[in-house]
């Protein structure tokens, strides 16, 4: 019955709720008057109905515009449910009491309120709400002036409710956001903003957020001085609120039309507008509604080119709409009345009364400006504040990054060491051994010898290939850099290399470029080019070519080194210059490979203002590693 109820509220059928209201109420008090029945669970249940019943009846008046008799409902309902395990209707019914004293102006206590609900609603269950009352905290702050705030909320409100999907609210907080930038005259931004909105209407049944956003269109053509076009929004908007019956939004939709037709010069119209509006505001006891109605009539009646000129009328009402907008603090409306004050005087030659009004419309016109100069400040150094709490958070994350970087560093390192020396190691302790038992026979000694040899050259290789990936990575690799020629160094390189070769029975290609100095650390890029060369050579099966290409491009010197080996797929390119990179590629000779020699050759060549990359059209096609450097 509850939920009837509910969906009925949403369809404006108030009195048909009322009767079933009425049935629940009266079943939930039978039943806790039954004393066989009573315990904790079903007076807690009891509580949560009524509550419940008393919240949709707060609703009703709310519609009626009897935001009074709403907020004792609303009040009733939280002194019930306060301490029964009924969070979230506790937070409603704040959030509710907040609604009544927002629709009458009382911006701080409503915001007060919203503040109190909030917390109510910080659960994974009641998403929604928690983002609704974010969005009721965001108009909270735009009727007080403070913008950002009031942008800050909605936006993490549309968040929420584009994570949920539910495209009312969506659209509800897109124009929330739309009729923020129009308070701040931003009138481009606001329009993209309402269109969004309004784009999303036809999937909407609730006629009050349509009424709303093309009450919000209406405002902005009507500030662009296209009056016609806002006309023809705010009497849409004015047919669904009137099917909705909700009083304040009539209101406002009146109010807004006799600014309009005043823009058209339609007076007579502009008029009865205002009267309505005023009527309505009365009704539901809207201040800010009220005062404005109240001030425009003032206006229309002050001007001798208007047909409803009465100067007399025109003082009474402007000066009871200072003291209305004075009671709700609300600056901008009360500098404009005092304006239009000092211009009636003015007409009427009452000179003191004229000096008064001009001087307190200066007065509040600076005070408001201060206002904006200190709020803009506060804003800055927020975000000042927050710009450095963000620096400082990235900073730690950035050191936690380093560290747990290096961590991972360290942990390959030791299991490189591990893996790769254990076999080296365990072949020298083997020779070791059969040497101690055979020593007598000189040619087996020799061969373990080699054997020994070989395997601790293995391991010094290694520990330098670690030694120097972690110097790159910790940038500490030392360049000591001179004029030298890359033609002598690439030549040098190729006589080292030439066991290599002639072990596959590989053929290699040097063409070196005369003018070839560099700056540069002699040594070093003797590494470079020799662990480029000799993996052309590991990579490459026997009997294929190798050339070797260094010339002058500009200021630059590009060597390029080019194999028929296997290639290189998309993803081993992506990963070539890493630290312990594994590639698709194996030696075809057996040769070893630390997975180190790329990543330090790169960091050398970087450190030389150089660049390096790989080329190659895929696996089977042979790879060209170009390196190029600045030229002396």
């Amino acid at each position: 019955m509850l939920a009837d109820a509910q969906h009925l509220f949403s369809q404006n059928k108030y009195e048909e709720i009322k009767e079933i209201l009425f049935i629940i109420e009266r079943y939930v008090y039978s039943i806790e008057q039954t004393e066989e029945y009573y315990s904790p669970d079903i007076e807690r249940n009891g509580i949560f109905y009524h509550a419940q019943c008393l919240i949709l009846r707060g609703h009703i008046s709310y519609r009626y515009g009897d935001i009074s008799s709403s907020v004792e409902y609303y009040k009733k309902a939280q002194t019930l449910s306060q301490g029964h395990r009924l969070k979230w209707l506790y937070g409603k019914a704040l959030g509710s009491i907040g609604t009544a004293y927002l629709i009458v102006s009382e911006y701080k206590l409503a915001l007060e309120y919203y503040t109190q609900a909030l917390p109510y609603f910080d659960e994974l269950s009641r998403r929604n709400e928690y983002a609704k009352v974010l969005g009721n905290i965001g108009n909270c702050y735009t009727y007080l002036s403070d913008f950002s705030q009031a942008i800050s909320c909605h936006k993490q409100a549309l968040a929420i409710h584009e994570e949920l999907g539910i495209v009312e609210d969506i659209a509800r907080e897109i124009a929330n956001i739309g009729n923020i930038y129009f308070n701040m005259e931003d009138y481009d931004n606001s329009l993209t903003y309402l269109e969004k909105a309004q784009s999303m209407l036809d999937d909407i049944s609730d006629k009050q957020l349509p009424s709303l956003v093309y009450t919000n269109i209406g405002n902005v053509y009507m500030n662009r001085k296209k009056g016609k076009e806002a006309l023809q929004y705010y009497e849409k908007a004015l047919a669904l609120a009137e099917i909705s019956g909700h009083k304040h939004d009539i209101s406002t939709i009146l109010g807004n039309m006799g600014l309009t037709y005043t823009l058209l010069e339609d007076y007579q119209m502009a008029f009865q507008c205002h009267k309505k509006a005023q009527s309505m505001s009365e009704t539901i006891g809207e201040v800010a509604g009220i005062a404005f109605n109240i001030a425009c009539l003032g206006f229309l009646l002050s001007k001798p080119i208007y047909p409803v000129y009465n100067p007399v009328l025109a003082e009474q009402y402007l000066t009871k709409a200072i003291h209305l907008f004075e009671e709700i603090g609300i600056k901008k409306e009360q500098y404009e009345c005092h304006k239009d004050l000092a211009a009636l005087y003015k007409h009427i030659h009452k000179w003191e009364n004229y000096a008064f009004h001009l001087e307190k419309y200066f007065e509040i016109k600076y005070d408001i400006q201060n206002e904006d100069v200190r709020r803009e400040s506060e804003r800055f150094i927020r975000e000042r504040e927050y710009a450095f709490k963000e620096r400082e958070r990235n900073l730690l994350l950035e050191r936690n990054n380093a560290l747990e970087q290096a961590n991972i560093f360290k942990t390959k390192l030791l299991g490189i060491a591990a893996h790769d020396l254990k076999n080296p190691l365990g072949n020298i302790l083997g020779a070791t051994g059969i040497i101690r038992e055979d020593s007598s026979n000189q040619d087996s000694v020799l061969e373990w010898l080699e054997v020994i040899e070989e395997s601790a050259r293995r391991m010094s290789e290694l520990i330098k290939d670690l030694l120097e990936s972690s110097a790159a990575a910790l940038g500490s690799i030392e360049i000591k850099k001179d004029i030298c020629s890359v033609g002598e160094i690439l030549r040098a390189v190729h006589k080292q290399c030439e066991p290599l070769f002639m072990r596959k029975e590989q053929i290699v290609s040097l063409s070196v470029c005369n003018d070839d100095h560099v700056q540069g650390d002699e040594k070093r890029l003797f590494q470079v080019f020799e662990n480029i060369l000799s993996n052309a050579s590991k990579y490459s099966y026997n009997h294929t070519f190798i050339t070797v290409l260094s010339e002058r491009i500009d200021n630059t010197l590009r060597v390029s080194i080019h194999d028929q080996g296997q290639g290189l797929s998309d993803d081993d390119v992506d990963k070539l210059f890493g630290q312990f990179q594994k590639l698709s590629s194996l030696p075809t000779g057996g040769e070893h490979s630390t997975g180190l020699g790329l990543h330090i050759v790169k960091h050398i060549v970087e450190l030389h203002n150089g660049k390096i990359w790989a080329e190659s059209k895929g696996k089977g096609s042979g790879t060209t590693f170009i390196v190029e450097l600045p030229v002396v």
